[in-house]
């Protein structure tokens, strides 16, 4: 969806080129595709850690390990910055470079070309890292029957009909 979303942005502006604003839009959807590009690498990152460091939490736990590998993606460049190089020249000059973790530093124009390099090869990198996982996924998915999930389906109405506890109580 989010592809469909940058083309019709993209196809947007190239047929109704007289739209001022198309400028904008372009901007917008980059932003917004940068975000989506980081997002996609932390969420992977956290299910990864999850899988393999911390196996006894449940899955339901993931989009927690993600928030904070988000947190401390996003501030721990900026801060390591900070402290070794506060005194230098360059650090007030350049100081959209060390916002690298931060998906929502996209506003950033200047650097968005290695904010991009690093979400792009951080996204082949986990994505290939949990290729194993996702073919033993496909390998053992087994479909439900047509019989038994039709059976499955018609039982909670006729047990809800006849005031019976259902399948799903």
């Amino acid at each position: 969806m989010v592809v469909l979303t940058l083309g019709a942005a993209v196809t947007c502006v190239k047929l109704f080129s007289t739209n001022r604003n198309a400028d904008d839009l372009i901007n917008s959807a980059k932003w917004m595709g940068g975000m989506c590009l980081y997002f996609f690498c932390y969420a992977m990152t956290g299910a990864l850690l999850r899988r393999h460091l911390f196996s006894r939490v449940g899955t339901e736990l993931t989009w927690l390990i993600a928030a904070i590998l988000l947190v401390v993606g996003s501030l721990a460049p900026f801060l390591i910055g900070y402290i070794m190089f506060f005194n230098d020249q360059w650090w007030s000059e350049d100081l959209g470079a060390w916002w690298v973790g931060n998906p929502f530093a996209w506003a950033n124009k200047g650097h968005r070309v290695l904010y991009a390099s690093v979400g792009g090869v951080w996204a082949v990198l986990v994505a290939a890292i949990s290729l194993s996982w996702f073919i033993e996924r496909v390998r053992s998915f087994r479909p439900a029957s047509q019989v038994a999930a039709s059976d499955a389906i018609e039982s909670v109405p006729r047990a809800v009909a006849s005031g019976s506890p259902s399948a799903t109580d």
